[in-house]
């Protein structure tokens, strides 16, 4: 299991997740998911199904003993991942309310970009 460590990093680094945000969103001491990175310790049971549910990967390709990678995810932040679950079990009318407002802030970022030039990221 010695390339937990380096499997977690490519997962929050692919996720653009730092190793605090990590540890917020695991419930976990940030010292502990460094600890975790550079291999120094490896996390229980109940943190390595935690953070492999956090990434959606199965718990054998955290730990690194399966060949195959997951697919990258379609949402890269974790929290916008997860609001889109919970927003999927409201009802109809409060979805459309989100959509709208989602669809402002897209407009908005648009005519910025063409008002000022495009961003650079």
């Amino acid at each position: 299991m010695e390339s937990l460590g380096p499997r977690l990093r490519e997962l929050r680094e692919a996720r653009g997740l730092s190793q605090r945000e990590l540890a917020d969103l695991a419930g976990i001491d940030v010292m502990q998911v460094n600890r975790y990175e550079r291999g120094m310790h490896l996390p229980s049971l109940e943190t390595t199904v935690k953070l492999a549910r956090l990434f959606e990967v199965p718990t054998d390709e955290l730990l690194g003993t399966s060949s195959a990678r997951s697919k990258p995810a379609e949402i890269r932040n974790i929290k916008l991942q997860q609001r889109f679950r919970i927003l999927d079990k409201l009802p109809r009318a409060d979805q459309d309310v989100v959509l709208q407002l989602v669809d402002a802030v897209i407009a908005r970022r648009r005519l910025s970009s063409v008002l000022e030039g495009p961003d650079e990221e």
